[in-house]
């Protein structure tokens, strides 16, 4: 059994037979038959202040992540399979999440046979990837409400509760006609930038009828038709999940590291390396605010060299974008989807959700 588990490291995790045929007799592995139909009229207003108060006990749930960022396409040697929280940058994931009040969550990330998986538990997290056969784990201190980990940026409630926080002024709040999304008649929020000069072009928040649980993300760019990111659920069951399914034992023979948070002061470590960039000054304000600053590229490929790092050095990234010239310098140039960034050879950089050109012209002066 322990040789299933290697090579199908999903298989941990799957639910007892009994939920999974409660799911299958609850509709959500059948087509949808749902409709939005009945909805009851909610305005915008109503649906943020929805959003904002709804809270469930538990859920488990199906999520497909896919995203087209506008990103230099990476050469073979750069390549391979990961399911890494970090390759959700781009293209399409699957991943199963489980939720249980608000210290208990579970994120399993799969593809092509390995698996990332963030499991907290408590006050205890778990960090564990079946590429690298590694498990760390993380003890914070007692009542924290944050999990270490990106992980749940792939959840859809978590990313529209980052977006909704921004809301202000600069955005427009309107609804569009209701949805169906994972067989739950939903409605639909819409966010628009009032600048025109955004490349978000719109955010669309599909929120479940009877919870008023997101349960789709979509973020739509001013240079393409479909959406740049989307985020959702394809199935989703509003129960408890089962307290075992928070339970982590590392898998034999992977090599284990912790971190503790319980007793953190605050305060810098000795023998850490110095930071080799500036903090960011922020220009601008809303969707098209522009963050610029100066990284030392050259401590940073130094750092990096020294550190042993396996991961492709930031001057054979940076050869991999267009360059332009001008009074600014020589600059590389991603062109992105939702957002753009400029950085020159000598590392000032601009980044933001706007046209280049208008970053070339907020880089710092030399």
């Amino acid at each position: 059994m322990s040789r299933v588990f290697d090579r199908h490291p999903w298989a941990r995790w799957t639910l007892p037979g009994a939920a999974a045929a409660g799911l299958v007799a609850g509709g959500l592995l059948l087509p949808s038959t749902a409709s939005a139909d009945g909805l009851a009229p909610r305005s915008a207003e109503q649906l943020l202040t929805d959003v904002q108060q709804a809270h469930v006990a538990g859920l488990y749930g199906h999520v497909t992540e896919t995203a087209d960022l506008g990103l230099p396409s990476l050469p073979a040697s750069m390549t391979g399979t990961d399911t890494s929280l970090t390759s959700l940058i781009t293209g399409s994931h699957s991943a199963r999440v489980w939720t249980s009040g608000t210290d208990k969550s579970r994120v399993a990330i799969e593809a092509q046979g390995q698996e990332t998986d963030v499991v907290r538990n408590g006050t205890t997290v778990w960090q564990w990837s079946s590429a690298k056969k590694t498990v760390s784990r993380t003890l914070l201190p007692a009542h924290s409400t944050t999990t270490p980990s990106t992980a749940s940026a792939l959840t859809p409630q978590q990313a529209a509760q980052r977006i909704l926080a921004a809301v202000g002024p600069s955005t427009t709040v309107t609804t569009a006609a209701n949805d169906v999304v994972a067989n739950h008649p939903s409605y639909e929020l819409v966010l628009t930038p009032k600048d025109a000069s955004s490349r978000i072009a719109s955010v669309k928040i599909a929120i479940d009828g009877k919870t008023k649980v997101p349960l789709r993300v979509q973020v739509f760019s001013t240079t393409m038709s479909g959406p740049a990111v989307s985020i959702g659920f394809d199935r989703v069951d509003f129960t408890v999940p089962s307290a075992s399914v928070f339970d982590f034992t590392p898998p034999a023979g992977s090599t284990v590291t912790t971190k503790d948070l319980t007793t953190a002061t605050g305060k810098k470590p000795t023998g850490t390396a110095p930071s080799t960039s500036q903090k960011p000054t922020i220009v601008g304000t809303g969707w098209t605010q522009i963050a610029t600053g100066h990284i030392d590229l050259a401590a940073m490929e130094k750092q990096q060299a020294s550190a042993g790092a396996s991961g492709t050095s930031i001057t054979k990234l940076l050869g991999l974008l267009s360059t332009v010239r001008g009074s600014y310098g020589t600059a590389h140039v991603l062109d992105g989807t939702l957002m753009s960034m400029v950085i020159t050879t000598d590392g000032r950089y601009a980044v933001g959700a706007v046209a280049p050109d208008k970053l070339l012209a907020a880089l710092p002066a030399k």
